[in-house]
């Protein structure tokens, strides 16, 4: 949220950016009552206050029951769009056989729901500041949570608000996203870590002769066969496939990944790399267990050089 950034850019302290989220909580559900039906009132509240548990579950399918159990999709569907259409939840459509084009694939009837800003969902979970400057062993167990729902502001922010994601009808594999671009479909997997296990990949490769998969992690830009790894903190994650000058090309992936076998988070965006230039860049968030700020970063682009500076830290 601008105004967390802006308070943590300052230099205040995490206790006073998580108030902040607290406030604008706050905000939100008074905004039920002023600007909702009266009937649907309870209802907000009941999915809101749910997007937490449903998203720490390990299958994420939004699940009506976990609101009540004798809540039904038709009762609810209004509530999820009016906070679909307000901005407060992002919704990923199920896809079983990706066809193009994909909104023409997808399951309206089964989704996830993420919030709309990693900062409000860690808010949202009680997650205090402490936790996540110490590593908190139950805040790392909710990691893989705030990476993925950080994918899917970023890819909600580039391709709109339908967003994807793929699971095998036999329940074999699941990939966390699928973006269509430059007439193909491609599947995105999110990692929390370093750990890059893609067995849903290769089988989502296998299953449909995909010459060309992305993985976003906290590794470095890096290719591994058939695997682009894309780092979490490069901003349009699923723009680096498009023929376009100010993303990384492909055909250089493979001299970058000799350059980019540090584990440090902050090395391969120190290098004279392609990056897509971002005017926002003095201040990204990504959801990443614990905080700490680069140093001023020294880029090159058409012959214009720009310091900035990168903030990572899970607000």
């Amino acid at each position: 949220m601008p105004e967390a950034v802006h308070c943590m850019a300052e230099g205040n302290s995490l206790e006073e950016v998580r108030t902040i989220h607290q406030e604008i909580i706050t905000s939100y559900t008074l905004d039920f009552a002023k600007h909702a039906k009266p009937t649907d009132i309870p209802k907000l509240s009941h999915i809101w206050d749910s997007i937490v548990e449903q998203l720490a579950r390990e299958n994420k399918k939004f699940m009506f029951s976990a609101i009540r159990k004798s809540a039904r999709a038709r009762d609810y569907e209004n509530a999820i769009i009016w906070l679909e259409d307000a901005g407060l939840i992002l919704r990923a459509f199920c896809v079983n056989t990706p066809k193009r084009p994909l909104s023409t694939s997808l399951q309206r009837n089964i989704f996830k729901v993420y919030a709309l800003d990693v900062g409000i969902l860690g808010a949202m979970a009680g997650i205090d500041a402490e936790m996540l400057v110490s590593g908190d062993r139950i805040f790392n167990e909710f990691t893989g949570v705030f990476t993925e729902n950080y994918a899917a502001q970023q890819l909600r922010a580039v391709l709109g608000p339908n967003l994807q994601y793929w699971k095998d009808k036999n329940g074999k594999a699941e990939i966390d996203f699928l973006f269509e671009t430059a007439g193909e479909i491609f599947p995105l997997e999110v990692k929390a870590g370093i750990n890059l296990k893609s067995k849903s990949l290769h089988f989502f490769a296998s299953k449909y002769n995909r010459s060309q998969l992305f993985r976003t992690s906290l590794r470095n830009l890096r290719r591994d066969g058939k695997i682009c790894n894309i780092p979490l903190y490069y901003r349009t994650l699923c723009r680096v496939s498009l023929p376009n000058p100010d993303c990384v090309r492909l055909s250089n992936l493979n001299d970058l990944s000799q350059n980019s076998q540090s584990t440090d988070r902050g090395q391969a965006i120190k290098n004279d790399l392609s990056l897509c230039l971002c005017e926002r860049l003095c201040c990204e968030v990504l959801p990443i267990r614990s905080w700490f700020q680069f140093d001023l970063i020294e880029k090159k682009y058409n012959n214009i050089r720009m310091k900035s500076k990168l903030i990572i830290v899970a607000l």
